[in-house]
C-alpha cells in the first residue's frame, strides 16, 4: 500500500482510498491482540521507500536524481 500511495502521488492522482485502507490497517493493527503493529507499519514504510528508490534508479533518470 505504501508503494501504491507513492505511485499515485507521483502521478498526481487522488490517493484518498489508499489512505483509507492504510488507516484501517493501522487501526486494526493497534486494536487487535496478536497482530504485530511493527510489522504492518514497517511494511508500509519499506514498500514506499523501495518504490521511491526504484524511481531514482530508473534507466531514464541518470544518477540519483529523484522527483516526486
Amino acid at each position: 500500500m505504501g508503494a501504491l500511495f507513492v505511485l499515485l502521488r507521483r502521478l498526481r492522482l487522488p490517493a484518498g482510498q489508499v489512505i483509507g485502507v492504510i488507516a484501517i490497517n493501522v487501526v486494526i493493527s493497534f486494536t487487535l491482540q496478536g497482530i504485530s503493529w511493527q510489522g504492518h507499519l514497517s511494511s508500509h514504510f519499506y514498500s514506499a521507500g523501495s518504490r521511491g528508490l526504484n524511481r531514482c534508479r530508473s534507466p531514464r533518470s541518470p544518477g540519483w536524481r529523484c522527483s516526486l
